[in-house]
C-alpha cells in the first residue's frame, strides 16, 4: 500500500506566497481607504472624537517626535517617532493652525522607533503630534513639533478650486500641482473646513453649519444647512444694554464676538448696528461753570481696526441719541467693541452713561 502524502508539507511554500500576496492586496485597499497621505494631500478618513481628545492631551510619558523645523516643497523629510517597543501610534497634524487631521498610523519596532519619510507638496505651517499605545496598553502623548514648509523660490503651482470659492453648501476640493485637499466636516460636525484659493495659495476657513447638518460626500464635506443661510433680513443677532459711571479717561464698555451668537463671517447676510447712547453729569453742582467745557466721546470699532467705524463727540448734556451704523465689517477674528471716554479731565466732574446696542441683519444677497 502506497504511503499517503502530506499535502500541507508539500504545499507550504505556495501557501506562504499566497498569504503574502493577500497581505499586499489588503494593504493597498487599506491605504486607499484611509488616505495614507502625502503632506497636506488627500485625507479621506475623519478622526474620531477619541482621537481628537488624545491629540489634545498635554504631552506626557516617554514617547517623543522629532522632525526638522523647516524644509522646502519637494524635499525628502525624515522624522522619527519613539515609544515603547512594539507600540501603535496614530499621528495627526494641524495645517496653518487649523483642526487636527489624520496623517498616518505606524507601529514602532522592537527598539521602540518608527522612521518616516515624506515629501511635502504644499507650503505652510504643519504642527505634528501623536499618541501611542505600547505593548502593555499604556497611552503616551508625544511632544508637538512644527515644521515650516517654504516654496524656496520654486515656481508656485496653479491653485484651482472645484467649487469656485468659499461655498460651504457645495462639496469641493482645492488642487495645487499633484495635491488635492478636500473640504472636510469638523470633528464636532458643527461646521465645515472650507478650503479655497487666495492669491494662488491654499487658504482655509471653518464655517458653521446648523447642528448636525455637515455632510461628508465623495466630493468633500459640505453644510446641507448653514448658520448664515438661516438668517433673514431683520433678524436680531445680538442685543444688550447697561449703564455705569466714569470719572476720566476711556473705558471699553463691551466686546462682542459674533461667532458666539451663530453669525459666521463670509456668509450671504450682512449685519448692521443700532446704538442708543445717553449721558449726563452725576452731580451737576460739581461741574458748575464747566458745562461747556466737559464732553464725552463714543467710539464703535468693527473688525476693520485700528480706526473706529463710528465716532461721536457730545459736548452738552444730557445727550440721548440713537444711530444706525451700516455697513460694518466682521472678519470672524477681531471682536467688535464700544468705548466711552471723557474729553477733559476735570476733578470731581463725573458722568453717568447708559448704552443699548442691537445687531441685526440689514440685508441678504
Amino acid at each position: 500500500m502506497a504511503k499517503r502524502k502530506n499535502w500541507l508539507k508539500d504545499n507550504i511554500f505556495n501557501l506562504i506566497f499566497l498569504i503574502l500576496i493577500l497581505g499586499v492586496i489588503g494593504y493597498v485597499i487599506y491605504t486607499n481607504q484611509t488616505g495614507q497621505s502625502i503632506f497636506g494631500g488627500l485625507f479621506t478618513i475623519q478622526l474620531e472624537q477619541d482621537d481628537i481628545t488624545n491629540l489634545d492631551k498635554t504631552p506626557s510619558g516617554s514617547c517623543s517626535f522629532t522632525i526638522p523645523s523647516s524644509a522646502c516643497v519637494g524635499d525628502s523629510i525624515t522624522s522619527t517617532l519613539s515609544d515603547g517597543k512594539n507600540g501603535f501610534c496614530r499621528i495627526g497634524f494641524k495645517y496653518n493652525g487649523g483642526e487636527w487631521q489624520f496623517y498616518k498610523d505606524v507601529n514602532t519596532d522592537s527598539n521602540g522607533n518608527a522612521v518616516l519619510t515624506d515629501s511635502p507638496g504644499i507650503s505652510g505651517s504643519y504642527l505634528f503630534g501623536a499618541y501611542c499605545i505600547d505593548e502593555n496598553g499604556k497611552l503616551c502623548r508625544t511632544n508637538d513639533k512644527t515644521i515650516q514648509i517654504n516654496d524656496c523660490g520654486e515656481t508656485t503651482p496653479t491653485c484651482t478650486d472645484s467649487d469656485g470659492g468659499k461655498y460651504e453648501d457645495v462639496p469641493g476640493h482645492v488642487t495645487i500641482g499633484d495635491d488635492s485637499i478636500y473640504d472636510v466636516c469638523t470633528s464636532d460636525n458643527l461646521g465645515v473646513i472650507e478650503y479655497y484659493c487666495k492669491d494662488n495659495l491654499l487658504a482655509g476657513e471653518t464655517i458653521s453649519c446648523l447642528p448636525g447638518s455637515c455632510t461628508t460626500t465623495r466630493s468633500g464635506g459640505m453644510c446641507s444647512e448653514t448658520s448664515a443661510g438661516g438668517w433673514e433680513e431683520g433678524d436680531i443677532v445680538y442685543e444688550n444694554s447697561g449703564e455705569s459711571g466714569i470719572s476720566g479717561g476711556t473705558l471699553t464698555i463691551k466686546y462682542i464676538d459674533l461667532e458666539d451668537y451663530g453669525f459666521t463671517a463670509g456668509g450671504s447676510c450682512h449685519p448692521a448696528v443700532q446704538l442708543h447712547t445717553y449721558w449726563d453729569y452725576q452731580d451737576a453742582q460739581a461741574c458748575m461753570g464747566m458745562v461747556a467745557q466737559q464732553g464725552v466721546k463714543w467710539n464703535f470699532y468693527d473688525s476693520s481696526r485700528p480706526n473706529p467705524r463710528w465716532t461721536r463727540t457730545d459736548l452738552t448734556p444730557p445727550s440721548n441719541l440713537v444711530e444706525t451704523i451700516y455697513p460694518v465689517s466682521w472678519d470672524g477674528t477681531n471682536p467688535w467693541h464700544l468705548d466711552v471716554g471723557m474729553i477733559y479731565q476735570i476733578p470731581g466732574c463725573n458722568i453717568q452713561y447708559h448704552w443699548e446696542i442691537k445687531i441685526f441683519i440689514a440685508e441678504c444677497d
